[in-house]
């Protein structure tokens, strides 16, 4: 069950509480249970639908939902609701009687407004051309009222011969009085719309319907006449006001729908939506504890308002009282699974909370209820993201780019998902989309230039990586970026000139630096490769790939010990990269120390069992050294299925063959290596030592 909370109401008598005596209050009091005596109430006596009262009554106001068996006396106001029983007579300022009531008794109308100045002897002298008192009773009898109301034509059309505006006056009075009294005659007592004057000026309950529709299609100039128009006629119709407030919320000015909403409570004390909305007003004016007693007041007044448990929620939320905040949240839920808001407002909780799992588990519940909410499936993709699942979040940000073709955000996402996937088209194809609905960004064409580039499509990545610098000159990676592009294309000297410009903007932007020092390792300037790798190293001493290359460029250089040392530490740095053990175990090879070279070729194979290249090198030592020749062929043939038709591979292989005694396979192998290569001095050497013809055998 929802929760009840008790603020509105200064005495409350529950359903099955019998009371019997004289009750006497000063506040507002509500009963639902059965009373027998007598009421003195200075404020308002509420009987709820469960309410029995047989007792005589004395209040300010009454509201009857229930049973009342006796006599009324009300300072102001009688409302009989629909499906109430009023048995005994009313003495009351105004009463209203809603379709539905029943009513048997008699009803005594106190303190009638007086007539204009001047017109009081014109009343008394219509009413006795009449034969008549001055009206103070409603009666239940029809024949009479219609009698009168004949009377009163005959009366009109006799006085509109005369030229005499005060017998006018006192005729049109009369017509309007009988007219007033017979329709409720004719109702059995009923008043429609609870105002016998809509049947001159209009209906206020079917003006307040008119308006609700027209506020509803948003016509709110037209609305508020109506609403307006309602008032007129009828001050005391509450739902004028509401409606009245509610227009004004939608124009913005919250100060005058709050005193429209105050005057509809004032005349309906019970009307949950008003203390609602004002719960709402006060919350967004930052009063926090009165919005938390109107939205109080809301749920009390009707346990099954969701919106108002919703609104309480919120407050709680903002107090950052969680135990309150849950119980709304599951009050509403146990009535309504599916509402989105409750729903909404409890996957953020455990967000917030760092329960991403519950989280995800509600917000796969909602994007089933509202399969359209692209929102929730955002947030969605989000959390899996967060939950390091990029797969998953990727179907909800296709769901999102497919529900609204232009959130950029989704695109956004999913193009960054197919990029770290290595999705190269799919990836393109939403930069692409990006392009078209915002330009892009300079991060935009960065990335379709390292795209393209991956792809070979070398002019297309140059275009990328020019406009991504153009739209932002300060941007060092698409700088590079299009260093790359011309490495690519071999254009070696341009690319220099951009390194260069991209070390003008910072002079230890590492890419760049590891870039020119690869492109003077090519260049066989191995010292000025050397100089580069030096300053990576020293800006970066943890950066294994300038460390293998300078260990490579030392080997190079010859300087072996060196390069030991250098490949050392970065064994050290990582010792699961195959590529360091790679370059360990070339190193000592150069030096010809072999079991250590053996050892570290090993380890790189057993992190990475298909690097053909460690895996030709670790044959190629088994052939040096004369041990595990069998194993060593394996390797080697492994190596030219992973790399066919290398000559240094089967230079290998031939090297094993002949430390077996099988010199046929031998020279087979190196004349292969020697037709791949055929000025290849050293391979020409080769052939002539296995097969023994001289170093010009072909």
């Amino acid at each position: 069950m929802l929760k009840k909370d008790s603020f509105s109401i200064d005495s409350f008598f529950g359903e099955g509480i019998q009371l019997k005596g004289v009750l006497k209050t000063t506040g507002i009091v509500r009963l639902d249970g059965k009373f027998e005596g007598e009421i003195e109430s200075q404020n308002t006596f509420i009987l709820g639908k469960t309410g029995r009262a047989e007792a005589k009554i004395k209040t300010k106001n009454l509201l009857n939902y229930g049973h009342v068996k006796g006599n009324v006396e009300a300072g102001e106001k009688v409302a009989l609701f629909e499906n109430s029983l009023m048995d005994g007579n009313i003495q009351a300022a105004n009463l209203m009687i809603q379709e539905g009531a029943r009513f048997e008794g008699k009803s005594t109308m106190t303190a009638m407004a007086p007539a204009p100045a001047g017109q009081e002897g014109i009343l008394l002298e219509s009413m006795s051309r009449l034969g008549t008192q001055p009206i103070t009773e409603v009666e239940t009898g029809f024949a009479s009222m219609e009698a009168k109301r004949n009377k009163a034509k005959d009366f009109l059309r006799k006085q509109l011969k005369k030229p005499n505006s005060k017998y006018i006056f006192s005729a049109v009075l009369i017509i309007f009085l009988a007219g007033l009294l017979y329709p409720v005659a004719r109702s059995g007592g009923k008043l429609s719309g609870g105002n016998p004057f809509s049947l001159i000026f209009g209906d206020p309950v079917k003006l307040v319907e008119s308006g609700n529709q027209l506020l509803a299609s948003g016509d709110l100039e037209q609305a508020l006449a109506k609403f307006n128009k309602a008032i007129d006629i009828d001050k005391e119709v509450p739902e004028a006001y509401f409606g009245r407030a509610r227009v004004y919320l939608e124009k913005g000015d919250k100060e005058q729908a709050m005193l429209e909403f105050q005057n509809l409570v004032t005349l309906s004390p019970m009307h949950a939506e008003g203390y609602r909305y004002m719960g709402k007003i006060y919350y967004e004016r930052g009063d926090i504890d009165k919005a938390l007693k109107e939205y109080g007041r809301a749920v009390n007044i009707d346990p099954n308002n969701i919106a108002a448990h919703i609104g309480l929620s919120t407050v709680h939320e903002y107090n950052k009282n969680w135990d309150e905040f849950l119980k709304e949240i599951k009050s509403v839920l146990s009535v309504d699974p599916n509402n989105l808001s409750a729903n909404e407002k409890l996957w953020k909780w455990h967000m917030d909370h760092g329960n991403n799992k519950n989280a995800m588990e509600i917000l796969r519940k909602i994007v089933e209820i509202d399969p359209r909410n692209a929102q929730s499936h955002m947030a969605l993709g989000t959390l899996l993201e967060k939950e390091n699942d990029p797969k998953g979040a990727m179907k909800y940000y296709e769901t999102v780019a497919t529900l609204e073709a232009a959130n950029m955000e989704a695109h956004e996402r999913l193009a960054r998902i197919y990029f770290g996937m290595r999705e190269k088209d799919l990836a393109l194809k939403e930069y692409e989309k990006i392009v078209a609905l915002n330009g892009g960004s300079h991060a935009t064409y960065r990335n379709m230039g390292e795209l393209y580039l991956s792809k070979n499509s070398v002019d297309e990545a140059e275009s990328s990586f020019k406009k991504a610098v153009q739209l932002d000159t300060n941007d060092i990676k698409s700088a590079w970026g299009l260093g790359e592009a011309y490495v690519k294309k071999g254009n070696i000297p341009k690319a220099l000139e951009q390194y260069e410009a991209v070390l003008q903007m910072n002079s230890n932007y590492l890419p760049a630096l590891l870039s020119l020092a690869q492109i003077y390792s090519e260049k066989k300037d191995y010292n000025k490769a050397g100089e580069y790798l030096k300053t990576i190293v020293k800006i970066d001493p943890k950066s294994i790939p300038a460390r293998i290359q300078l260990g490579n460029a030392l080997m190079e250089n010859n300087r072996y010990d060196d390069a030991i040392n250098e490949l050392k530490a970065a064994v050290s740095l990582d010792s699961k990269n195959e590529e360091t053990h790679m370059g360990l175990c070339a190193a000592y090879a150069k030096k010809f120390w072999l079991v250590p070279a053996i050892k570290s070729c090993e380890e790189a194979i057993a992190i990475n069992p298909n690097h053909h290249a460690a895996l030709n090198r670790l044959a190629w030592l088994y052939a040096k050294k004369g041990v595990s020749l069998d194993q060593g062929i394996e390797y080697s043939q492994k190596s030219l299925n992973l790399k066919p038709n290398t000559p240094e591979y089967l230079d290998t292989l031939s090297e094993l063959y002949f430390a077996k005694g099988d010199s046929a396979k031998a020279v087979q192998y190196s004349r292969e290596a020697l037709s791949l290569e055929k000025d290849n001095p050293y391979f020409k050497q080769q052939l002539a030592k296995f097969s023994k013809t001289g170093p010009t055998a072909q």
